[in-house]
């Protein structure tokens, strides 16, 4: 059986991706080994799915859009920049999603709920909405991690009216993306 490897994201307004970039160009010169995410990459996760069975990416997309139609297209900030787990231990490296309203979170649930009808399994992880900048190489990395906490991104409007259904393809070069389908946020007309 065939299987693509997939995720349900937001992209980013491609104001916010020229922003990241150039917030992200300064760190590339310090100390540490990052693999740095190219700015046509970033993007908000709402739920990674790893490998999805090729014949059922239509049935996956029905339950997408039956999630997406719940959910108004909405405004968010994109600000503050960070690391996970730790400072002590940074693997990821972050700027931060503020969506006030409970938007994103409800949209999020409602994509993981409507998931597990597919075999994936819930998130245990809280959610907490972040663009990956970039990943350690390993965890000397503490310029990288003082830089971000002394210049946090500036906070940037962003509004969504779509989650997109995409496949992610490995390559040593780095992840290519491919929209699988664009889901519209609210109501539908048919």
């Amino acid at each position: 059986m065939e299987t693509l490897r997939t995720f349900i994201a937001l992209d980013m307004p491609p104001e916010i991706k020229a922003a990241l970039e150039k917030y992200v160009q300064p760190l590339k010169s310090l100390r540490g080994r990052v693999s740095w995410v190219k700015p046509q990459n970033l993007h908000l996760t709402l739920k990674f799915l790893g490998d999805t069975p090729a014949d059922r990416i239509d049935d996956i997309a029905a339950a997408l859009q039956e999630a997406a139609s719940l959910a108004a297209p909405f405004w968010a900030a994109v600000s503050g920049s960070g690391v996970f787990p730790n400072d002590e231990h940074p693997r990821v490296l972050w700027v931060g999603i503020d969506e006030k309203s409970g938007t994103l979170l409800k949209l999020a649930q409602a994509i993981d709920t409507r998931m597990q009808q597919f075999g994936f399994a819930k998130e245990k992880r809280f959610f907490a909405p972040h663009l990956t900048i970039g990943r350690a190489k390993d965890a000397r990395i503490a310029e990288i991690v003082c830089a971000l906490k002394e210049k946090p991104f500036a906070a940037m409007p962003a509004q969504f009216h779509e989650i997109i259904f995409m496949k992610s393809e490995l390559h040593p070069a780095g992840s290519i993306y491919t929209p699988l389908r664009k889901l519209k946020l609210g109501k539908v007309d048919l």
